[in-house]
């Protein structure tokens, strides 16, 4: 991992590496994220790494820690509430309590209303509403407070197949959802409840 901040016009840069030297799980990072104090969070595909300047910390699953994250393969990271997070992998969404770094785990239905174990990309947030992507089944709106789900777009229900494993997510200011694919990008509209394909 690399980090390069520029001052002025002067174009002065601080590069900084960090590595398995400095207690990086993997080298392969997949999802980063800044918090309010600075600290900087790497999900790899060897578990959640926390970087606060100095060490570095890897959050993995726990078979005698109940509140021990559930994955290995961390798919996304974003912010939720003052400096918790919500933290997407295979398995389910993990919620993280920054003051007592606990981990609450949430698992979604499927169409039939089972219970699915399926990777997991949490996107936005506002207020209560989640907007994720569970994998097998699609695109899908969560409340915090009232606990439901709606399935917003069914994954089936796209043209093609190219969607099937998701690479990333981004919001679009509230108005679109953009997800990358295998092969395609695909923006899906909160307004209109239309997709739009990009190969």
């Amino acid at each position: 991992i690399f980090s390069i901040q520029t001052f002025g016009q002067k174009l002065k840069y601080r590069i900084e590496h960090l590595g398995a030297e400095n207690g990086l799980s993997q080298g392969s990072v997949y999802s980063m994220y800044k918090d309010s104090n600075g600290n900087m969070w790497f999900g790899t595909m060897d578990g959640l790494n926390f970087w606060n300047g100095k060490t570095m910390k890897v959050y993995r699953p726990s078979k005698i820690d109940p509140f021990s994250i559930d994955g290995i393969d961390i798919k996304k990271i974003i912010g939720y509430k003052t400096n918790d997070l919500l933290v997407g992998t295979e398995n389910a969404l993990n919620v993280f309590n920054s003051e007592t770094e606990q981990f609450s785990k949430v698992y979604f239905r499927n169409q039939d209303g089972k219970i699915t174990k399926n990777e997991v990309f949490p996107i936005s947030i506002d207020g209560d509403d989640l907007k994720l992507w569970l994998g097998g089944v699609g695109l899908i709106n969560y409340n915090f407070s009232t606990k439901r789900q709606q399935i917003l777009v069914l994954e089936k229900s796209f043209k093609t197949n190219y969607f099937s494993n998701l690479n990333t997510t981004q919001n679009e200011a509230g108005q679109n959802i953009w997800m990358h694919g295998d092969q395609g990008l695909m923006k899906y509209s909160l307004k209109t409840k239309k997709i739009a394909y990009y190969f």
